[in-house]
C-alpha cells in the first residue's frame, strides 16, 4: 500500500545569507523546498522552491551582483530547482508612507506577471494585498485571477506599514479571496 500522504513531502531549510555571506543568492528568511513524488521529462524529481522573490535587490550593497530574470531561473535551476513561486519585493517598497502602497501593489503585481512571462512558466506569481487598501487589493486579486495567478504573497507587513493580519481591511480582502 502506498505510504502516508505527508511521507510524500519533505521540507528543507537552508539558512539565510545572513549566516552565509559568501552565497550570492539572496535567501532573506531561508528557502523551504518541497519536493513532490513525481518526475519531470530528465528523470528527475520536480522540487519547487515555494519562498523566492524575484527582482530581489537588498544584496547589492553587499556583493553588487544584479540578477535579472536570467540569472535568477539559472541560479536554481542550477540547484535542482524546477519550478518556484512568490512574490516580487525590492529595497524600493520598503518603510514607504502608508499612501504610497496604494500605487505600489498594481505596480509589484505587474512585475510578478512579466518575470512569469520573462520565465515561460518557471516562476508561479504571488500577488501583494495591503489591508489599509481593501478596494484596490480585491481588484487586484480579480485582475491577477483573471490571468491565472492563484497566490497571494508572500505578505509583508513589516516592510508596507499593516496593522496586523487580523485587521478588517485584511480580513475582507481574504474573504474576497475565498
Amino acid at each position: 500500500s502506498d505510504p502516508h500522504p505527508l511521507y510524500n513531502h519533505l521540507e528543507l531549510y537552508l539558512p539565510s545569507t545572513k549566516h552565509h555571506p559568501q552565497s550570492l543568492y539572496p535567501y532573506p528568511q531561508g528557502l523551504f523546498l518541497f519536493p513532490f513524488p513525481n518526475w519531470n521529462h530528465k528523470g528527475r524529481m520536480n522540487i519547487i522552491d515555494f519562498h523566492v522573490h524575484p527582482m530581489y535587490d537588498f544584496h547589492l550593497p553587499t556583493h553588487g551582483v544584479t540578477i535579472d530574470t536570467t540569472r535568477f531561473r539559472a541560479d536554481l535551476e542550477q540547484n535542482g530547482i524546477t519550478r518556484c513561486c512568490g512574490s516580487v519585493i525590492y529595497s524600493a517598497m520598503n518603510n514607504q508612507p502608508l499612501e504610497a502602497y496604494e500605487q505600489l501593489i498594481p505596480k509589484l503585481n505587474d512585475q510578478a506577471l512579466l518575470c512569469r512571462e520573462k520565465m515561460e512558466g518557471f516562476y508561479i506569481p504571488g500577488i501583494h494585498v495591503h489591508p489599509a487598501f481593501a478596494d484596490l487589493s480585491c481588484r487586484e486579486l480579480q485582475r491577477c485571477h483573471e490571468q491565472g495567478v492563484k497566490l497571494i504573497g508572500e505578505l509583508v507587513p513589516y516592510m508596507m506599514k499593516w496593522p496586523e493580519y487580523t485587521c478588517d481591511g485584511f480580513i475582507e480582502i481574504m474573504e474576497y479571496a475565498r
